[in-house]
């Protein structure tokens, strides 16, 4: 939800990887629940047919801007993702790493340490499906087409550059791997992401896609799976209600 000022010509946060910073925390708590004990109950499969998309994404149709409450309304809720989910309140710190560094990718570093733009307008939705997880973020952002465009290039080029990241608070330390993984259109660019943390198996996944004059950016954790297949039907879910809820400000509607 940043509207407040910035400084021209300094870089917009992307929200995306800033969720990763605010989920360490919660991810942390899990682990702690979990214990030891629980390593190797799930399953470390991958997907046969990871790629990244380079396909540039479709301008918008249209000098409209979504409002703030549009944008809200077409946000997942639990009640789009099923028995269990609830919606938990903003993150602690949003719009700020708070005590928590990044190393590993400075791409991904300047968005997280970037300030927010005075021209965008955005939601956020944060939903949990138990204590344990899965836990699901997703945002959604709209700014006039010329600045979306090129944040959204920028966007890509962050996530596309990185194989490793690593979270640092206190003396929390989470270091992820990232490989490609193809989530949803020709527009989407997306990352697998695996570690562990006190010897819990960690998987995420991060996807942005451009919808008309809106980007929307997804990120899925879950703890002892390695299966991405719950995270694609989720960010599909995502990009569906976005179509139908903001209609022709979400671009040409996806063919089956």
């Amino acid at each position: 939800m940043n509207t407040s000022p910035t400084t021209p010509g300094s870089p917009s946060r992307h929200r995306p990887s800033r969720i990763i910073v605010t989920r360490l925390a919660a991810i942390t708590a899990v682990a702690a629940i979990l214990g030891p004990a629980a390593t190797g109950c799930g399953t470390s499969s991958q997907s046969s047919t990871a790629t990244t998309s380079s396909s540039p994404p479709a301008p918008a149709t249209s000098s409209a801007l979504p409002s703030a409450a549009q944008l809200e309304s077409a946000l997942l809720t639990p009640g789009d993702l099923g028995t269990g989910f609830t919606t938990e309140p903003p993150t602690a710190g949003s719009g700020s790493s708070g005590n928590t560094t990044t190393s590993g990718c400075q791409g991904i570093e300047n968005l997280v340490n970037g300030t927010p733009g005075a021209q965008q307008t955005e939601q956020e939705s944060d939903l949990t499906g138990g204590q344990t997880g899965p836990f699901v973020e997703e945002v959604l952002l709209t700014e006039p087409t010329h600045t979306l465009a090129q944040d959204y290039a920028r966007d890509q080029a962050a996530m596309t550059s990185c194989t490793a990241l690593t979270f640092s608070e206190g003396a929390t330390t989470l270091s992820l791997t990232l490989s490609p993984i193809h989530f949803g259109g020709p527009g989407t660019t997306s990352v697998r992401m695996d570690g562990t943390l006190d010897g819990i198996q960690v998987n995420g996944y991060i996807a942005i896609d451009r919808l008309g004059s809106v980007e929307l950016g997804f990120i899925y954790f879950q703890l002892e799976s390695g299966s991405s297949q719950l995270a694609s039907y989720y960010f599909t879910l995502a990009v569906a209600k976005a179509h139908s809820a903001l209609g022709s400000l979400a671009g040409p509607t996806p063919t089956s």
